[in-house]
């Protein structure tokens, strides 16, 4: 192959990664919630849909501000958290790619709550909530689609709430490693999770003090249910941090 016409095909691959989430595109990758718009829906969704690209750390909204879109992650991982006493935050949720999030303010007619935060570099589609709450008018299956959604967060946000205020702190640690686990996979090995949280974040999502979190770990890695590598977790035993999660 020429120089040249290897460096346009290089460059025109460069492009396709990068317009790989466009808006003229959203259809392709907001999985479930698009098969439940009409014809006419989805025409309106490719007009008012947007793009936002977020980098590690980054705010997609806070607590405080009025909802205005229904998020839906195509790509990376965004945090769900809300400030605790004493000024620490509470990782309450993670959610990857398909998840919908950002509209239960927008229907209860209140302020966000809770404040987004992107985990890894994330990309987001953004719907206006009025153009939903339009489309759900006409829409009864839609309708009934957040409902269910609604329902299930709901349940989810009572059993995570137990397990923050009633379990002891090696129960909430296994389970944060765990949902960790859970959202993000493994690396080649099996064994590692591929991400790393740092120790205040593990904490947040454990609902305990940095210190204690190290310290909890750290009693993990001597019994061999997980080794740590700086920020690295691997889980050694599977069943034993599943057990601690449950009767912790």
């Amino acid at each position: 192959m020429q120089p040249i016409m290897k460096k346009k095909c290089i460059f025109a691959l460069v492009m396709l990664k990068k317009d790989r989430y466009i808006a003229e595109r959203a259809c392709e990758f907001m999985g479930d919630f698009v098969d439940l718009l009409t014809p006419e829906q989805k025409e309106s969704l490719l007009a008012n849909v947007s793009v936002r690209t977020l980098k590690p750390g980054e705010e997609l909204y806070h607590e405080g501000n009025i909802p205005q879109f229904m998020c839906c992650v195509v790509s990376g991982h965004i945090k769900i958290s809300r400030l605790g006493v004493g000024g620490r935050n509470i990782i309450l949720r993670l959610i990857h790619d398909g998840g919908i999030f950002g509209y239960r303010s927008y229907f209860s007619k209140s302020q966000h709550i809770t404040t987004a935060t992107a985990v890894t570099r994330a990309v987001v589609y953004l719907v206006p909530l009025n153009v939903i709450d339009d489309w759900m008018c006409d829409n009864t299956i839609l309708t009934r689609f957040f409902v269910n959604e609604l329902a299930e967060d709901l349940g989810h946000s009572d059993q995570r709430l137990l397990n923050l205020t009633q379990k002891h702190l090696r129960g909430r640690l296994a389970e944060a490693i765990l949902l960790l686990a859970d959202n993000f996979g493994f690396c080649a090995d099996g064994q590692t999770i591929a991400s790393e949280p740092s120790r205040e974040e593990l904490a947040d999502m454990a609902n305990m003090t940095r210190s204690n979190a190290i310290r909890t770990l750290s009693d993990f890695a001597k019994e061999k249910i997980v080794s740590v590598d700086h920020r690295r977790i691997a889980i050694l035993d599977m069943q034993k941090l599943e057990m601690n999660s449950n009767f912790g």
